[in-house]
């Protein structure tokens, strides 16, 4: 499912005209949701070197405001959800440094009581979420205050990893899926769609075609993101 790319985060071996018009865009979505990129001068400016780097520039301080709803940011959300429909954006932005934050980002508008956010928000956690990412999915999932709704969104994409999950992300996904089914907060008993679902994921782990390889020993290269995104948490 995941295409090997070179990682194109570092804006300074851009051409100048592309840098020039990534300036362009940037100024663009900002002034359209009436804000500037707030980057701390202790920030690493690589990460804000791409597209997606600098969207997250955007969008991060709008959210940090106040409720999801208020923060004006649906169509910034819908646009960068369109431009994942193009598989080489899927690709560009897994390997983008600011994955892991856009992704938290996601997270937080999957939790809104809005359908129009919570379906931007499952357009990008759904095509982008992978072995080295999932483990923040899950994690999300595991907080107390999460409406139904947004678990089963948020399960929907664990589904879409599981079939392609390494040892280690297998193991843990298990691990979820035993403590969702015994915890006393969660009657599944009225959640039929959930209960299915949970049946699903298992399922497609069962035939995972990585389910019996360690991401450690056989993809040192996603071990890294893995590491940083999923074992610092323990």
């Amino acid at each position: 499912m995941t295409v090997s790319m070179a990682n194109l985060g570092e804006g300074n071996r851009r051409p100048l005209l592309a840098q020039l018009r990534l300036a362009i865009v940037t100024a663009a979505l900002a002034l359209s949701i009436g804000g500037a990129p707030a980057m701390d001068p202790d920030d690493d400016v690589a990460t804000y070197a791409t597209y997606y780097g600098r969207w997250l520039a955007v969008i991060q301080p709008r959210l940090a405001r106040g409720p999801v709803e208020e923060a004006g940011i649906l169509p910034a959300l819908t646009s960068i959800g369109a431009r994942l429909s193009d598989k080489k954006e899927i690709e560009l932005l897994r390997t983008d440094r600011a994955v892991a934050d856009i992704l938290r980002l996601m997270l937080k508008v999957a939790r809104s009581n809005s359908y129009e956010y919570r379906v931007a928000s499952m357009a990008v956690l759904i095509n982008v979420t992978d072995n080295t990412t999932v483990c923040l999915v899950e994690k999300e999932i595991t907080t107390g205050d999460l409406n139904e709704s947004a678990r089963f969104n948020l399960l929907q994409v664990v589904k879409a990893v599981a079939g392609y999950m390494y040892r280690e992300n297998a193991e843990d996904t298990e691990q979820l899926l035993r403590s969702l089914r015994t915890d006393p907060k969660i009657d599944l008993t009225k959640m039929p769609r959930t209960s299915a679902l949970l049946g699903e994921i298992e399922a497609e782990l069962a035939t995972s075609r990585n389910r019996n390889q360690s991401i450690v020993k056989e993809r040192p290269e996603l071990a890294i993101k893995w590491r940083q995104n999923c074992r610092s948490q323990s």
